[in-house]
């Protein structure tokens, strides 16, 4: 492995971390906020926007056929799509109606949610496994970074007036363009098309049967967080439940604290994943996300300060488990394919439980919604009991 590639591939990736960093806060939390108190959507519209990014994650398996057939670096891809999602974010910000903001956002979102392999490609291709954890961590925190500083300059600015939107929007589609001009100066050989249809990688769910049954855990506990993170947009931010928070308050709440926390734990959670079982450690950030819940859908606001603490501890462990866990269960020459099953399934539970919870959320509360899901990542927890035993060969 050529070190150059690995020190090239941290500087511009940390360059790349810093400059997408404004569009994860702006995509999901911020959005959701412009399109509860400012457009009043209907619990559909809501659902979709909070489903952009997992509809990213359904389109990965044809993304990476047409990478590979086209000949192209996961780098060099990553940055054609960074590079449409800015034109998208920026349409979204010139015009003032919800129809191109909800488009421009969903198709954003969903580019950049589908270029997660890409990231372990190159990642994988270019950094040592023995310490990709800690540089991962490292680099993340710089994404942390970029999300937080925009996220206090954008409470700053948008105060109560949810209408104030558009330029903020602006500024990140400007990232976004960094970010494309930074990822397409990472090293990486061109991807190899696997033989067959783009979903054949899925057979490996029965192949590899400790594979499928982590994965089927993990399904559960992925399912509950898409289905509780938007709703905390809900439950803080309309006066029916009673609190009916501003929006800089929301984004102090769901943004600011959890990102100043997880940049604080993210250099734990990358030691940890070098050195530690990587299913005590999915158990342990299940844990958080447990507690979390709880704390977040509490009617008193200490309990929901705490709940934001205990997300921001989660999303850093989330951050290193998520993008490398599969980097410790596959075999090198498979490793492609897992991640690629693992990133269409995030998409599948991604885009159902949104519509599941807020639906949910209009015949119950969103209370109910978020302690339910409290329960199911418990589940998940326990179906990870039984899988702390060695690999067996791959057929």
């Amino acid at each position: 492995m050529p070190v150059d590639h690995a020190h090239t591939t941290l500087r511009w990736d940390r360059l790349r971390a810093l400059a997408t960093g404004p569009f994860n806060a702006t995509a999901a939390t911020f959005a959701l906020i412009v399109t509860v108190q400012h457009f009043h959507a209907s619990a559909g519209a809501k659902a979709l926007l909070a489903s952009g990014g997992s509809l990213g994650y359904l389109l990965t398996p044809l993304l990476l056929t047409l990478v590979a057939w086209l000949g192209l670096s996961a780098a060099r891809a990553y940055s054609v799509l960074l590079a449409i999602s800015a034109a998208a974010v920026a349409v979204a910000g010139l015009l003032p109606w919800f129809p191109p903001f909800c488009v421009g956002l969903l198709l954003a979102s969903a580019l950049c949610s589908a270029a997660a392999p890409l990231i372990a490609m190159y990642w994988r291709q270019n950094v040592a496994e023995a310490t990709r954890g800690h540089w991962f961590s490292r680099m993340t925190r710089v994404e942390v970074i970029g999300n937080v500083s925009v996220t206090v300059l954008t409470a700053l600015w948008i105060g109560a007036h949810p209408e104030r939107y558009r330029p903020v929007l602006l500024l990140v589609a400007v990232a976004l363009a960094v970010a494309a001009w930074a990822v397409a100066r990472i090293p990486g050989q061109p991807l190899v098309a696997a033989a067959g249809h783009p979903l054949r990688a899925l057979r490996w769910l029965w192949l590899d049967p400790r594979f499928g049954r982590i994965t089927a855990s993990t399904m559960v506990m992925g399912f509950a967080n898409f289905a509780a993170l938007p709703l905390r947009v809900e439950w803080l931010g309309k006066a029916e439940y009673g609190f009916s928070y501003r929006p800089d308050v929301l984004l102090l709440l769901l943004v600011i604290v959890p990102g100043v926390v997880r940049y604080a734990a993210l250099p734990l959670w990358g030691r940890l994943f070098d050195r530690m079982d990587f299913l005590c450690l999915r158990m342990f950030i299940n844990a958080c996300f447990i507690g979390a819940m709880l704390a977040m859908f509490a009617p008193w606001w200490p309990a929901q300060v705490l709940g934001s603490i205990l997300f921001g501890v989660g999303f850093a462990g989330g951050d290193i488990s998520w993008n490398l866990w599969v980097t410790k269960i596959a075999p090198p020459e498979h490793a492609d394919e897992y991640m690629s099953v693992h990133v269409f399934l995030t998409g599948v539970r991604g885009l159902l439980a949104p519509f599941v919870a807020f639906h949910l959320a209009l015949a119950t509360t969103p209370q109910v919604v978020g302690f339910s899901c409290a329960g199911l990542v418990m589940l998940a927890s326990l179906m990870l009991l039984g899988e702390r035993r060695p690999a067996q060969a791959l057929p």
